[in-house]
């Protein structure tokens, strides 16, 4: 009922007896008064997104229906990820990674096992309406605030691919979506983020982040981090750097570019903290962020299918899906091999120059302050810089012969 409620109230017509006569109306509608009720002005009633939010309030306020129902809740959110926020958002650097831990594919895999159900032609899926971008992101706010209210996340359906798109959503620049992120992790109870728990609420908050950046010892030698921790807390703490990195910063008694430079010093000051090889999953998302999707994604996708097996074998799927460490690890060394081994110049065509530009700014920042730490990452690094000076003498080649 929530998903026909979504998609046939557009605040102008009368809704179809079979929603108005359902469980989530507390009265019934005298249906002879239909054409009345249609004729009644737009804004005498309310609108689709307020009846939205308000049937999925539900959910949040008792968190053992989204439990109980998870196997409906849970499509009900991929559905809307990968045919309308992802549509529209289809720019986000991580929709590569997204595709390579099965997020696309297990919904792929999703609607053709329901096609078979219903006897309909495999393939054929619900039209949804196309969204303005901030209503997709307060659906999707919505969408976290539901999930960090369940209690026990390890009897949700597709639970570990759930916690694994938790993760990915840490590294937001929007902050508020990091947060609720977090919220949802914690709902799994990890022990080695439980201890770390404190520190990173720390460090998503604008108030509290440059202190704690400084106070927060994750060297090796510290005694904060167990050794045990390290593998799987490292990666999330670079994530979460990523995403402060990368996020806007709000103005204050200093100019926003001004407090934008400070943090990220203080970011690559943090960051100078880890290990040599544990500075390549911060600089890994920095190379997604200018590398195309389209030469992401192909590879991205052959990943997926290669470590998931049948959608409806549980304890496989749980199996394949269970460590985004491991995934991460598998990610950073595909992102090199396309962009050592594969990319070239012409694959900038497309990318803006503002965007170019931006990330040269920022590729001089990390290599300023973490020099001799990213040596790992330095074939990958050229290369990248090495086609875009050549997609800019190129350009510069073809407009002068234009002109």
């Amino acid at each position: 009922m929530l998903l026909l409620l979504s998609t046939n109230d557009d605040g102008e017509t009368a809704l179809k007896a079979e929603l108005t006569d359902s469980e989530i109306f507390i009265y019934a509608v005298d249906h002879s008064q239909e054409v009345n009720l249609a004729t009644i002005d737009r804004d005498s009633r309310t609108d689709n997104e307020t009846c939205y939010r308000t049937a999925w309030d539900l959910l949040k306020r008792v968190p053992s229906l989204t439990l109980n129902h998870s196997k409906v809740v849970v499509p009900m959110l991929l559905t809307f990820l990968c045919q309308q926020y992802y549509v529209i958002f289809n720019y986000d650097q991580e929709v590569p990674f997204l595709n390579s831990i099965g997020l696309f594919a297990t919904h792929e895999a999703q609607i053709q096992s329901q096609s078979q159900i219903q006897g309909q032609e495999q393939g054929q899926v619900l039209e949804l309406p196309t969204l303005p971008s901030n209503v997709l992101k307060q659906r999707l706010m919505m969408f976290l605030g539901i999930f960090s209210k369940v209690t026990n996340s390890k009897g949700l359906y597709q639970h570990q691919l759930l916690f694994n798109y938790w993760v990915v959503l840490l590294g937001h620049p929007d902050v508020k979506l990091s947060k609720l992120a977090l919220d949802c992790i914690l709902t799994y109870k990890p022990s080695y983020i439980e201890m770390h728990k404190e520190n990173i609420q720390r460090m998503l908050n604008d108030k509290t982040l440059r202190n704690e950046l400084v106070a927060y010892d994750v060297t090796k030698e510290g005694e904060q981090i167990e050794v045990d921790d390290r593998l799987n807390l490292i990666p999330l703490l670079a994530r979460i750097s990523y995403g402060r990195f990368m996020g806007r910063t709000k103005t204050g008694g200093k100019t926003m570019k001004e407090n934008g430079l400070n943090r990220r010093a203080a970011i690559l000051a943090f960051l100078n903290k880890f290990e040599s090889n544990e500075m390549s999953y911060f600089v890994s998302m920095i190379l997604q962020s200018i590398l195309p999707a389209n030469l992401l994604i192909p590879s991205a996708k052959t990943y997926a299918l290669k470590n998931m097996s049948h959608i409806d074998n549980r304890e496989n799927i749980e199996t394949k899906l269970s460590n985004i460490t491991i995934k991460t690890n598998d990610w950073i060394e595909l992102v090199n091999d396309i962009t050592i081994n594969t990319m070239n110049y012409t694959d900038m065509k497309n990318i803006s120059w503002n965007r170019q530009i931006g990330y040269l700014n920022v590729q001089s920042q990390i290599v300023k302050v973490l020099g001799h730490d990213i040596l790992s990452q330095v074939d990958s690094l050229l290369s990248v810089t090495y086609a875009l000076l050549c997609n800019a003498q190129q350009t510069r080649q073809e407009t002068l012969e234009i002109g």
